[in-house]
């Protein structure tokens, strides 16, 4: 290695260690989508009362009979070639290693351990599971989907029966998914039909599967809905598939569970990550007995290996998780939106697993075959969970150890992740840690990962080794919520040992961990391993003894009175149990909930039970409206217990609820020759009776506070507004638009801010290249080169991106600053892109400037005059050329600034009679 390379891997090393890390790794412009695609319409279903044991037994499979292998749908099209750099040293890797496992809580002793479903010959198996209160229910594939349900103990309750022996034959090609949906107390199966593009959903009609009955939904897709993920969640199932590109569903869950005619699903397209021609996001999927926050909307996620994808510039410390906001209107689709959430920065992982096409690709002893890792997924599932005061998702995804982007090296490990949320908060990363505590010849992949009630987390997984050889089995490890950051505490658990070596190649597709809703705290896990000739499943649960609570709490009775306007009084009874401590008291505008905490009341007499009864009273409420409670009992720790019955009364007094307003969706130029803007906006929701009027606040400053000051128009109707007064050529202004009920008076408080710059008829884009390149830059000579483009234009700016074209290699040595006649320069590159080659792009459109200082920087200025490039490379070895770049400017065509818009409407020989005037144009005076 070059004393430059060392340098340079040295300092990104230190980089990547840090612990604050400030920034992502560049990436596309975020997403914003609003308004869902339908597919097809309303869907009713197909009730299916029927006991499950009552169906006929799945097919056995016999030696002879045939092999069917379950495709995983490649697209070659998205996969753009790409030469990667590099990563470096996974530095998670030592973290894990550093540490001495300690056996703590009973953790390696499972509860439960016995075989699944045996070899059905189908290549992969894609087992998959959920545990309810009483069943644990498991799929794989086989025919089709081949189910078994299964007692705690391991005892058979019902099947294995084909799941389209319930109710039909339109989907019988397997992927299955198994959920428990918790809030619901029903369970959701899932399969598709690969060549006729349908999903089926199967919700059971109460909490017993065996015994209740289904509801049987049947969905067409636009393409093959290849490798489907569901997440459980309040308002839909979301459900993500890997088409061309991959796609993302809201199925209407809050019809399905009751059986009641599901209305047409909704849904987005993805946009596609070059380098892998097999992609899909994963949802998120809750756990838990709370709900996430009344309307938080259905999360997305996957990961980008910015190496891998040739649409991302190489950042040799770091990858990133990508994070999408998927919320469903169902009575309005064209509100639906689909919104980029921050990216999350996490330490630099490889997917290079021989390549990033191959799937069998993780080394097992005795054979030349190699297993799937699933590199290009978060792996099944991404764990939802809201703890009261902050909200978690967990997740894991394959890695290989080896940092090497080219060879055959491949030493497949698992990271692992726990990102946290509190109250209107970002998403942020709490850890991350990559486990692989053992050697090079070991293999963890095919993974599932899931926290329970206390914080402490279980990673189950796959696992190879071949010196000295071990057969692809299944093992598991996990953490306290107080272990130390970053690693797995427990010593590594053996549930099943491998036999065999397996020919196919394809290997799991699918594992699953859940977490049982009886304790919330036992994890129950599913996956795939190799016996001596062909396949098998093994099903097991484990805990900590750490977890959760001893105590059987009862759960209070309550009731609701309304006893003063804006006022409810809910009260309840003292618990039995002297351990009782507090008591949570839960509101909702809706019967069933979603619950908010609303109020924590300390027990009055601790350390006794059956004392006086409780009452609290909730002043936070408006008049007219019926507000819906329960109270649960605590000890302030772990133990919770039942929710009370459900009690609801209705306030009286005054309505004091804000309108429902989701802010400016726009700003635009009237392009009239008298300089005006129309500030756009969705129509607000009143919830006391009245009707919605806005205020329209503007200001020339960014992050503005509405103030009285700011106030453009007040009261106006409608849905948006022309501003002609005073305002400026080729200067931009700010809005921000409030909705106010008339039947209160009561303004929201909404923040959204839009911007624009009027401008008048004509103005146009113009692409200005170099005539002075190409230019030779000298090596390592900090004064190095300045190229020009003179612009006689004298149009103000309203856009501007600038291409590059130098061929040099090692980026990292390079600077480039671009200049404008009137002295404001933008950083576009900064010694950034290590090793990698040429810089070839368009900075805003395609790539954004490393800074200090932004493209929109330039917005407003007059462009006529000499624009200056400087670039230098100030490191030896390397040199290249400036072949050229080009200014590529939307210009503004000049509008007249006017104060008095009614003076300029051809009224000005009217008379002075009575005038009128439209309420979009009314201002405050």
């Amino acid at each position: 290695m070059s004393s430059k390379s060392l340098g340079m891997f040295i300092s990104i090393l230190m980089i990547s260690l840090m612990t604050a890390v400030v920034g992502v790794a560049d990436q596309p412009a975020p997403v914003e989508l609003r308004g869902a695609e339908l597919v097809g319409g309303p869907v009713t279903p197909m009730v299916l009362n029927v006991n499950l044991k009552d169906l006929p037994p799945a097919p056995i499979w016999h030696p002879g009979d045939p092999v069917r292998e379950i495709p995983r749908r490649f697209y070659p099209g998205d996969k753009a070639p790409v030469t990667p750099q590099p990563g470096l040293p996974d530095a998670l890797v030592d973290l894990q290693r550093s540490y001495t496992p300690v056996s703590n809580r009973a953790f390696t002793t499972t509860v439960a351990n016995f075989s699944g479903q045996g070899y059905t010959g189908a290549e992969p198996p894609d087992p998959v599971g959920d545990i309810g209160p009483n069943y644990f229910i498991q799929a794989v594939n086989g025919s089709g989907t081949n189910v078994t349900i299964y007692n705690k103990d391991g005892s058979v309750a019902a099947g294995p029966f084909t799941l389209n022996s319930l109710g039909t034959d339109s989907c019988s090609d397997g992927d299955p998914i198994v959920l428990y949906d918790r809030l619901a107390q029903r369970w959701v199966l899932q399969e598709f039909n690969f060549y006729g593009n349908a999903l089926c959903f199967y919700v059971s009609q109460g909490p017993d599967p065996v015994n209740d009955g289904w509801y049987l939904y049947e969905f067409s897709t636009p393409n093959n809905p290849d490798y489907p993920h569901i997440g459980v969640w309040p308002d839909a199932y979301y459900t993500t598939t890997n088409e061309s590109p991959s796609a993302v569903y809201a199925y209407d869950r809050v019809n399905m569970i009751t059986g009641a005619t599901a209305r047409a699903p909704q849904r987005f397209t993805m946009t596609s990550l070059a380098g892998y021609g097999f992609q899909t996001g994963t949802p998120a999927d809750l756990d838990g007995a709370d709900a996430p926050p009344a309307g938080a909307p259905g999360i997305i996620m996957r990961h980008v290996d910015d190496e891998a994808h040739s649409n991302y510039t190489d950042d040799p410390a770091h990858d990133l998780l990508e994070m999408f906001a998927f919320d469903v209107d169902w009575d309005t689709p064209a509100n639906t939106t689909y919104t980029q959430l921050p990216s999350i920065q996490i330490t630099d992982f490889n997917s290079w697993f021989l390549d990033y096409s191959t799937f069998a690709t993780v080394p097992q002893p005795g054979t030349s075959s190699r297993l799937d890792a699933i590199r290009e997924v978060i792996l099944n599932r991404l764990q939802y969970r809201n703890f009261g005061d902050h909200e978690s998702l967990v997740g894991v995804l394959p890695t290989n150890i080896n940092e090497a982007t080219s060879g055959s090296t491949v030493n497949a490990g698992l990271r692992w992740f726990e990102l946290s949320k509190t109250g209107a908060g970002a998403w942020t990363l709490a850890q991350e840690g990559t486990y692989q505590p053992g050697d090079s010849s070991e293999n963890r992949f095919v993974g599932s990962v899931a926290m329970d009630q206390s914080q402490n987390m279980a990673l189950a997984y796959s696992f190879t080794d071949t010196d000295p050889a071990v057969y692809a089995s299944l093992h598991y490890t996990g953490r306290l919520s107080t272990d130390a950051s970053g690693i797995m505490s427990q010593p590594e658990g053996v549930l099943v040992a491998g036999g065999g070596t397996n020919g196919s190649g394809r290997w799991g597709d699918y594992a699953a961990m859940g977490v049982d809703p009886a304790d919330d705290c036992t994890f129950w896990f599913t996956g795939e391993y190799q016996g001596s000739s062909n396949w098998g499943t093994q099903i097991a649960a484990f805990k900590f003894d750490a977890c959760g609570c001893e105590l059987n709490l009862d759960a209070p009775t309550a009731s609701a009175t309304s006893p003063a306007d804006n006022t409810i009084r809910v009260s309840w009874n003292d618990s039995t149990l002297p351990e009782m401590t507090e008591y949570r008291v839960y509101r909702s505008r809706t019967s069933g909930g979603p619950w908010d905490l609303v109020q924590t009341v300390p027990d009055s007499s601790p350390g006794a039970g059956s004392g006086a009864a409780y009452s609290w009273d909730d002043t936070g409420v408006s008049g007219g409206i019926p507000y819906y409670y329960i109270v649960r009992s605590s000890d302030g720790g772990a133990c919770l217990s039942d929710p009370s019955n459900e009690v609801s009364a209705t306030a009286t007094g005054a309505c004091t609820l804000t309108p429902l307003f989701d802010g400016v969706t726009g700003v635009s130029s009237l392009g009239t020759s008298d300089c005006g803007l129309q500030i756009s906006w969705d129509p607000a929701t009143v919830q006391c009776g009245g009707s919605p009027v806005y205020n329209i606040y503007r200001s020339t400053t960014s992050g503005f506070s509405p103030a009285p000051e700011n106030l453009l128009a007040n009261a106006v109707a409608g849905s948006s507004y022309e501003d002609y007064d005073a305002v400026d050529f080729a200067t931009t202004y700010y809005y921000v638009v409030r909705a106010i009920d008339t039947s209160n008076g009561i303004e929201e408080t909404s923040d959204v801010e839009g911007a624009g710059m009027a401008a008048g008829p004509g103005g146009g884009v113009t692409d200005t290249p170099s005539s002075d390149t190409p230019i030779d830059i000298p090596d390592n000579d900090p004064t190095g080169i300045t190229s020009y483009i003179t612009i006689a234009e004298t149009l103000p700016i309203a856009d501007i991106n600038v291409s590059v074209d130098i061929t040099h290699t090692w980026q990292g040595d390079l600077h480039l600053v671009l200049t404008s006649p009137q002295g404001t320069s933008v950083t576009l590159h900064d010694g950034t892109g290590s090793s990698a080659d040429n810089i070839q792009t368009t900075y805003d459109s395609l790539t954004a400037p490393d800074g200090p200082g932004t493209m929109s920087d330039f917005d407003g200025e007059l462009q006529n005059g000499s624009w200056s490039l400087h670039v230098w490379d100030d490191a030896g070895s390397d040199t290249g050329t400036l072949n050229s770049w080009t200014l590529h400017i939307e210009a503004n065509a000049p509008c007249q600034a006017v104060t008095d818009r009614i003076f300029n409407d051809g009224f000005e020989s009217g008379t002075d009679g009575q005038w009128s005037w439209s309420s979009n144009h009314y201002k405050k005076k």
